[in-house]
């Protein structure tokens, strides 16, 4: 542990960052937190780190750090799609539906016509049994990707609750 630090302690900003992400990329992920705190120290595009940080720790089920940094990540770039997108992801699976609606809605306004973003929208609609507007955004996400798996097996179930 304290070589590896020396080792990344001796490298440029750049090459610190660079190194980072690709620990970060081949799921590393202890020396990743490492490399990546060591960034965040530096101050070193810290909207990114903090992104990879937290995704690091939602990988290893730290979903507690994982929203932390995340979030941080939102706080200095509130136009983080990822960011947001990844926050709905995490509250979905931890059936905080209203939270995932909310960063799920972030990231649709950040980049509107994404379909995976509505269908994560219609996925929270249909759990808090909105299912009227988890069809339309089901609907809305096959106009723009008519090959969503997710999304025709999501409108397929809305289908069998109407019968």
């Amino acid at each position: 542990e304290k070589s590896f630090i020396d080792f990344l302690n001796k490298k440029s900003d750049l090459d610190l960052f660079e190194h980072s992400y690709k620990l970060y990329e081949k799921e590393m992920n202890e020396d990743a937190i490492v490399a990546l705190n060591l960034c965040i120290e530096r101050k070193i595009h810290l909207d990114t780190c903090y992104f990879r940080l937290g995704n690091t720790y939602s990988t290893l089920g730290n979903n507690d750090l994982g929203i932390k940094y995340l979030k941080k990540s939102l706080d200095i770039n509130p136009n983080y799609f990822y960011a947001s997108f990844n926050l709905g992801a995490i509250y979905y699976d931890l059936l905080d539906f209203e939270n995932s609606i909310y960063y799920y809605q972030i990231a649709n306004k950040l980049e509107a016509n994404n379909d995976y973003v509505l269908y994560g929208i219609a996925a929270n609609q249909y759990a808090i049994q909105n299912y009227n507007e988890s069809e339309k955004n089901c609907l809305e996400a096959l106009k723009i990707n008519p090959n969503n798996s997710n999304a025709k097996e999501l409108l397929q179930m809305l289908k069998d609750k109407k019968k």
